[in-house]
C-alpha cells in the first residue's frame, strides 16, 4: 500500500466515524432555513404584521440561502472543511439565538437573512469534505447519506416545529434547536481532523474558477440535469399542495402535511443510489431514477385518489433524491480535486434556484392550464434530464 494509498484510507476511516454527527449537523442547518414555513401566521402576530410579509420574508430567506453555496464554494476547496461547516453551524445557531430574541421585525428580518447565509456553509463544508475525503469508492454512498440528512431536516423542520412551537413556545423552542445545533457542531469537531490537504491559491482566483465551470460543457450537462429535474420535482410538489385541496381530495393542511411525509423515503433512496452505483455506474443508476421519477410524476398528474397518489409520490421522491448522488459523483469526477467544493456547491446553488424558479415558471401555467398544464411542464423537464443524462459527454475519470 502507498502512502497515498494509507493517507486515504485513514481519511476515509475518521470520516466515517464522524459521519453520524456530520449528518445530524447537515440535517440540523438545512432545517433552520425552513422552520418557519409553517410558522407564517405565529410570526405575523408576534411581530404586529402580516402572514403575506412572512411568507414574502421566508422566499427572502430561501434566496439568500441558495446564492450563498456560491460564496461557500469556492472557500471549501481553500480552507479546512471541517472549520468552515463548524463554524457555519456555531454562527448560524447564534443567529438563531438573535432572531429567537428580536423585538421588532426588522431585527428578526436581519437575523434570518444571516442565519440562511451562515447555513448554506455547512451542507457546502459537508458536501465539500465528502468529495475530498471519502474513498472514491464509497463516494456515493456517502453523498447519498449526506442527501437524505438533507430530506430529513427539511421535512422534520416542516411538520415538527410547529408541533413543537404550539406545545414549547416559540422562543424556547428556537434557543434549544441553536443549542443542539451548536453541541453537535462542536461534537463534530472533537472526533478527528478528517480534511483533506487545502488546495490553497487566492480567492480571487477560485471565485474566478467557479464562474469558468459554467462554461465546461461536461459539467453544464450534468448541472442541467439536477437544474431540470428539481424543476420537475419542486414544481409538481408545489402545486401539488392545491390540487389536493381540491376535489376529488378535498385535504386540509395537516392531511396534505401527512401526505408530503412520503419525501421521507429518500433516507432509503439517496444512500441506496450510492450503493448502486458502486456495482453498476453511475449512467446507469442515473437513468433507472430519472425513469422512477418520471413514473412518479405521471402517476401523481393521473391519479384520482389517494392511494395511487401517495405511490407516484413515493416514486418521484426515491427517483429524484437516487439521482442526486449520481451527478455529484460524477462531477466529482469531472472537476478534479482542486475543484471538488466549487463544483459541488454550484450543483446544490442550480438545484435550489431552478427550484425556487419553477413555482412562480408555472404560475401562468396553472393560471391557464391548471393542474394539466403544470404536470405536463413538470414531466417534460424530467424528460428532458433524461434525455441529457443519457446523451451527456462522459469524461475519462467518470464512473
Amino acid at each position: 500500500m502507498t502512502s497515498a494509498d494509507t493517507h486515504i484510507h485513514t481519511s476515509g476511516t475518521r470520516l466515517s466515524r464522524r459521519l453520524p454527527f456530520l449528518s445530524v449537523l447537515i440535517a440540523l442547518a438545512v432545517g433552520s432555513v425552513y422552520v418557519s414555513q409553517p410558522l407564517f401566521f405565529l410570526l405575523a402576530e408576534r411581530f404586529a404584521t402580516t402572514p403575506e410579509t412572512m411568507r414574502d420574508v421566508f422566499s427572502i430567506t430561501v434566496t439568500v440561502y441558495a446564492l450563498s453555496f456560491f460564496v461557500a464554494g469556492p472557500l471549501t476547496d481553500l480552507w479546512p472543511t471541517t472549520r468552515l461547516m463548524v463554524g457555519g453551524a456555531v454562527v448560524l445557531g447564534l443567529c438563531l439565538t438573535a432572531g429567537a430574541l428580536a423585538q421588532s421585525a426588522s431585527a428578526f428580518v436581519i437575523a434570518m437573512i444571516a442565519a440562511s447565509a451562515s447555513a448554506a456553509f455547512v451542507p457546502a463544508a459537508g458536501f465539500a469534505l465528502l468529495g475530498q475525503s471519502a474513498p472514491q469508492d464509497m463516494q456515493g454512498v456517502y453523498f447519498g447519506i449526506a442527501i437524505a440528512a438533507s430530506i430529513v431536516g427539511i421535512t422534520l423542520c416542516r411538520s415538527v416545529s410547529a408541533v413543537l412551537v404550539a406545545y414549547m413556545g416559540y422562543t424556547p423552542f428556537i434557543l434549544t434547536f441553536a443549542a443542539v445545533l451548536i453541541c453537535t457542531a462542536l461534537a463534530a469537531l472533537v472526533q478527528g481532523k478528517a480534511d483533506a490537504p487545502a488546495a490553497g491559491g487566492a480567492i480571487l482566483a477560485k471565485y474566478r474558477q467557479s464562474v469558468a465551470l459554467l462554461f465546461e460543457t461536461a459539467i453544464l450537462e450534468r448541472l442541467l440535469v439536477g437544474g431540470l429535474l428539481f424543476f420537475g420535482y419542486l414544481g409538481l410538489a408545489t402545486y401539488l399542495t392545491f390540487r389536493l385541496a381540491a376535489a376529488p381530495f378535498g385535504l386540509n393542511t395537516a392531511q396534505i402535511g401527512l401526505v408530503n411525509v412520503a419525501g421521507l423515503i429518500a433516507v432509503v433512496g439517496a444512500p441506496g443510489a450510492g450503493v448502486a452505483i458502486r456495482r453498476w455506474g453511475s449512467l446507469s443508476v442515473g437513468i433507472c431514477g430519472l425513469l422512477c421519477a418520471i413514473t412518479g410524476a405521471l402517476i401523481v398528474w393521473q391519479s384520482q385518489s389517494l392511494p395511487p397518489m401517495a405511490l407516484g409520490l413515493i416514486l418521484l421522491f426515491l427517483g429524484t433524491f437516487a439521482t442526486q448522488p449520481v451527478k455529484l459523483v460524477e462531477l466529482s469526477a469531472v472537476a478534479g480535486p482542486a475543484r471538488r467544493g466549487a463544483v459541488s456547491s454550484l450543483y446544490l446553488l442550480v438545484c435550489l434556484l431552478m427550484g425556487g424558479f419553477s413555482a412562480s415558471a408555472l404560475g401562468p401555467l396553472w393560471a391557464t392550464q391548471g393542474w394539466n398544464g403544470v404536470a405536463a411542464a413538470s414531466v417534460g423537464a424530467l424528460c428532458l434530464a433524461l434525455a441529457i443524462h443519457i446523451f451527456r459527454r462522459p469524461a475519462p475519470s467518470a464512473p
